[in-house]
C-alpha cells in the first residue's frame, strides 16, 4: 500500500506543532476536520481547528493560551458543524463554530483534566469522557450536552483512571474504555439508560506508577459490538480486544510500544469490509529516537502491516488518529518527521486488477491446490475457472485435481463499476501417479501373477516391464513366470505427454518346485490302498467324516468329500470327487498330518458375480488342518467342449478363479489334454474357498498338444451336446462324469472302505484304553 501526504501545518524542527494528540473526523461528504495544538511559537500555544474543502485547508485559532493542556476532542454534529472540547488552564471548555470562524465557548466544569474523548449520538446529544485530575476530586467522569445544558457525573470515583476513549452506538448506548492505573487492567463500561455495566477486558496492561500503556481506542464493528486497541506495556506489544459471545477475547497484534513514554496512541476503526484496522507507532529501526507510523488490518485471522511514514520524535510518537471514509478506505492524521509537521494521509487508490497465486502448481494426481486472490482495487465478487470445466466463487478457493493434465486458470473479479479477468495459461500441471497391485509376490514356478493398475490421474497408456524380458501395454495383465528367480517390475503410465513411472518395492520371487511334486501322468485307476499301514494304536485319533457319507459319495447329497490320515511330511496325496466339475485335488503334506478331509460342493452362485461366462461355481472346504500344512495344491477339472463352443470359447480360454481378498483372482491353469469331447485342466491354488470355472480369454497354458489352439472356437458336429451343462451354473446333484484317467497316481490314498475300517478300529482302541 502506498500513501498520499498533505501538510496541514509545517512545523519547526525541534518544536512540536501537535502536542501528543490530534483529533481527526470525516464529515458526511468525506472531507477531513482536525484539531491540534500549535507549539511552533516558543511563547504562545494555540488550539487550532482545520478543515479541508476540496484541495485547500482552512485553519482557525480557537484559543491562544500559555502552557495550554495537550488534550482535546473533536466531534461533528448532525449538520457537520464542528464542536471542540478541551482543557485550558482552569476548566473543561466546550467550543463550537457558528460560521465564519466565530467560535463560541462555554465552561463544562472547573476541572483540570486529561484524556478527552467525545462523540454525538443519533439524537444530536454530545457525550464526553475524561479523567478529572483536580486535587481531591480525581476520578473518571462522564458528561452529556443536550444542545443547551450539560449534565456531568462521576463514573469511577478513584484516582488514576486513565487513557479513556468513547464511542456511541446507533442505538444511543455509550461505550467507554480506560485503564485502571492502579491495577493496570484494561476496563470497559457500558451505559444503557441510567446504569453502568463494568467489565475487565484484560489484566496487567501496565500501571501509571511504573509504565503507562498509552491511550485506549474503542470502536464498534458492523454488528454494534465493541472492540478496543491499546498498548500492553507488560508484554511490550500492541493488543487488540473484542467481545464475542458475551465475553472478551484479546490477542497481541505486534511488538510495538517503546516503553517509558506517556501519550502514545493506537487508533482503532473498522474498514469497509468490516475488518479491524489500527494505526499505531513503533520504534524506528534506523533511529531509536524516532517513531514510525504503521497501519495494520486483520483479514482471515491474520494481521497485515503497511508502513505509513516516519512519525517524528519518539515520545510524541506521531500520535496517529484513524478514520474511515465512506468507501471503507483509511484516513490518518499524525505528526511526521523530519519537520515535525502535522499531515493528513490517505492511501493511493489501487488499480482495479485481477491477480492470484497458488500454494502449489505442479504435482501428481490427486493434487489439492489452494488458490489465493491477490487482486487489487477492492473487488466484491470472484469467479474462478479451473480449466477442467469446474468453477468456484470463493475468494480463496481450494480445488482438487483428479485428472492428469495442464490447466489454464481464469479469475474474473468485479466491483461497483468495473470487471477484470486474468487468465494464466498452463498454470497448473497435474501428473499421473503410477501405482499397481499384485495378487501374489512369491511362489513356485510356473508362477501366475495378476498385475492390476491402480494409478491416479486417469492415464490413457500403460507400459509394463515384468523383469524377465516380457512387456505389456494393457492396464491389467496376468503374467506367468516360467523360470526361477527374483524379478523387478516397473509400470510407466501416461496421459498425453505427461507420464510417471513406479517400480515394485518388493521383487517377484519365483521358487523352484518342491522335490515331492506329484506326477502328472494319469493312471487308469488311482491307488485305493495307502502305502503305509496305520499303527494299531495311533497317538492321535483321526477325524470322522460327516455322517452323510464320504469317499466317492452316494445318496442324494450335492457335495463330495474325501479323507486321509497318518500322512508324513513330503507325502503326495490325491483326493477324488464325483460331485461337480472338479474331479481330483492333489497336494503334498508339508508336515505330519494325523487326519484331513476335503469337501467339494457345486453351488448356484459365488460370493461375487463373475463378469463373463461361468461353467460352474464351487465351494471347496478344508477340515482338521490349516492350509499352510499343505504344499503344491492342484485342482483337476474338466468341461465339455460343446459348452465352450456355445460360449464362443476355445480350450485355451478357461481359468479356475479363486475368490480371495473380496475379488476373483485367476489361478495358473493348464490344459492337460482333450478327449471324448471334453477338455481336461489342472490349476494351482494357494488355498481353499470359493472357486469359479469361467472364461479367461487366452490365459490358459497349453502344456500338451491340443486339438485346438488357445482362443479358437471349437465346432463339433459329431458329438451330441451334453445335457447336464445346459444350465452351467448349478448346484444340482447330477454333474458331468469324471474321467479319472487325467489324474496323477496316488501314493497314500486309502479306499473309502479301508478308511472307514481304520476309523472304527481307532475308536475301539480308544474305548478299550479308557476302560482301563
Amino acid at each position: 500500500m502506498t500513501w498520499n501526504f498533505e501538510v496541514v501545518q509545517m512545523g519547526t524542527p525541534g518544536n512540536w506543532p501537535v502536542n501528543y494528540v490530534d483529533s481527526l473526523v470525516l464529515d458526511s461528504a468525506g472531507d477531513p476536520h482536525i484539531v491540534y495544538y500549535d507549539s511552533t511559537d516558543d511563547n504562545t500555544d494555540r488550539l487550532v481547528y482545520g478543515a479541508r474543502d476540496g484541495d485547500d485547508w482552512t485553519l482557525e485559532t480557537i484559543e491562544t493560551l500559555d502552557n495550554i493542556s495537550p488534550y482535546s476532542a473533536l466531534a461533528l454534529d448532525l449538520s457537520d458543524a464542528p464542536h471542540v472540547c478541551y482543557f485550558n488552564e482552569t476548566a473543561l471548555v466546550h467550543a463550537w463554530d457558528e460560521g465564519g470562524g466565530d467560535w463560541q465557548r462555554e465552561v463544562v466544569g472547573t476541572y483540570e483534566g486529561r484524556y478527552l474523548s467525545g462523540a454525538f449520538d443519533p439524537s444530536g446529544d454530545l457525550h464526553l469522557v475524561y479523567y478529572n485530575s483536580t486535587m481531591g476530586q480525581r476520578g473518571l467522569r462522564y458528561a452529556v450536552w443536550d444542545g443547551s445544558v450539560w449534565t456531568d457525573e462521576e463514573v469511577v470515583p478513584d484516582a488514576n483512571q486513565l487513557f479513556s476513549s468513547l464511542v456511541v452506538g446507533d442505538d444511543g448506548a455509550v461505550h467507554i474504555a480506560y485503564i485502571n492505573g492502579k491495577t493496570g487492567n484494561l476496563m470497559y463500561r457500558l451505559k444503557e439508560g441510567s446504569s453502568w455495566l463494568s467489565e475487565t477486558v484484560a489484566e496487567g496492561m501496565g500501571t501509571y506508577y511504573e509504565e503507562s500503556p498509552g491511550y485506549t481506542s474503542i470502536a464498534l464493528d458492523g454488528n454494534g459490538m465493541p472492540a478496543i486497541s491499546c498498548y500492553n506495556l507488560d508484554g511490550g506489544t500492541l493488543r487488540y480486544a473484542w467481545q464475542e459471545d458475551g465475553t472478551w477475547q484479546y490477542e497481541d497484534v505486534a511488538t510495538a510500544k517503546y516503553p517509558g513514554y506517556l501519550g502514545d496512541r493506537a487508533s482503532l476503526a473498522f474498514d469497509g469490509k468490516g475488518l479491524p484496522a489500527i494505526a499505531f507507532t513503533v520504534e524506528n529501526e534506523s533511529d531509536e529516537e524516532e517513531a514510525t507510523v504503521i497501519y495494520a488490518v486483520k483479514n482471515d485471522e491474520t494481521w497485515s502491516f503497511a508502513r505509513v511514514c516516519e512519525g517524528g520524535r519518539k515520545g510524541s510518537g506521531g500520535s496517529p488518529d484513524l478514520a474511515m471514509a465512506a468507501d471503507g478506505s483509511p484516513r490518518l492524521s499524525c505528526r511526521t518527521g523530519p519537520h515535525d509537521s502535522i499531515e493528513y494521509i490517505w492511501p493511493v487508490p489501487e488499480l482495479f486488477a485481477a491477480n492470484f497465486t497458488a500454494n502449489v502448481t505442479y504435482g501428481h494426481a490427486p493434487l489439492a491446490v489452494h488458490f489465493i486472490d491477490e487482486s487489487t482495487g477492492g473487488p466484491d465478487t470472484w469467479f474462478w475457472e479451473f480449466g477442467d470445466g469446474e468453477s468456484a466463487i470463493d475468494q480463496h478457493p481450494e480445488y482438487l485435481y483428479t485428472l492428469a493434465g495442464v490447466y489454464d486458470i481464469s479469475l474474473t473479479i468485479s466491483g461497483a463499476s468495473d470487471e477484470k479477468t486474468l487468465v494464466q495459461e498452463g498454470y497448473v500441471t497435474v501428473l499421473p501417479r503410477a501405482n499397481f497391485s499384485v495378487n501374489v509376490t512369491s511362489g513356485t514356478a510356473p508362477l501366475a501373477v495378476l498385475f492390476t493398475d491402480e494409478s491416479t490421474g486417469e492415464p490413457d497408456s500403460w507400459a509394463w516391464d515384468f523383469g524377465d524380458g516380457n512387456v505389456s501395454a494393457d492396464p491389467e495383465w496376468l503374467h506367468v513366470y516360467e523360470e526361477v528367480g527374483n524379478y523387478s517390475v516397473s509400470l510407466t503410465v501416461a496421459r498425453g505427454d505427461l507420464q510417471n513411472t513406479t517400480v515394485l518395492a518388493e521383487e517377484i520371487v519365483v521358487l523352484a518346485k518342491p522335490t515331492t511334486e506329484p506326477t502328472t501322468e494319469p493312471t487308469t485307476e488311482p491307488t485305493t490302498e495307502p502305502t503305509t499301514e496305520p499303527t494299531t494304536e495311533p497317538t492321535t485319533e483321526p477325524p470322522s467324516p460327516p455322517s452323510s457319507g464320504g469317499g466317492d459319495g452316494g445318496g442324494d447329497r450335492s457335495y463330495a468329500y474325501d479323507t486321509a490320515g497318518s500322512l508324513k511330511a513330503g507325502e503326495n496325496v490325491t483326493f477324488t470327487f464325483d460331485r461337480g466339475a472338479i474331479s481330483a485335488i492333489t497336494f503334498t503334506a508339508g508336515e505330519r498330518i494325523e487326519g484331513i478331509m476335503v469337501t467339494v460342493e457345486p453351488v448356484g452362485d459365488g460370493p461375487l458375480d463373475f463378469d463373463g461366462p461361468v461353467y460352474q461355481y464351487i465351494e471347496a472346504t478344508l477340515s482338521y488342518v490349516e492350509e499352510d500344512a499343505l504344499l503344491g495344491t492342484t485342482f483337476f477339472f474338466d468341461i465339455p467342449k460343446n459348452w465352450l463352443a456355445a460360449e464362443g470359447l476355445g480350450p485355451g480360454d478357461i481359468v479356475l478363479w479363486h475368490y480371495d481378498d473380496e475379488k476373483w483372482q485367476p489361478l495358473l491353469t493348464e490344459l492337460v489334454r482333450e478327449s471324448d469331447g471334453r477338455a481336461y485342466y489342472r490349476a494351482h491354488s494357494p488355498g481353499f474357498s470359493h472357486f469359479a470355472i469361467a472364461e479367461g480369454k487366452g490365459m490358459t497354458l497349453l502344456v500338451v498338444e491340443s486339438a485346438a489352439s488357445a482362443g479358437e472356437v471349437i465346432e463339433e458336429t459329431t458329438e451330441t451336446p451334453v445335457d447336464e451343462v445346459t444350465t452351467p451354473v448349478s448346484s444340482e446333484t447330477t454333474m458331468p462324469e469324471t474321467d479319472t484317467t487325467a489324474l496323477p497316481p496316488t501314493t497314500a490314498q486309502p479306499s473309502p472302505a479301508g478308511f472307514a475300517a481304520l476309523i472304527v478300529s481307532l475308536v475301539l482302541v480308544v474305548l478299550v484304553l479308557r476302560r482301563r
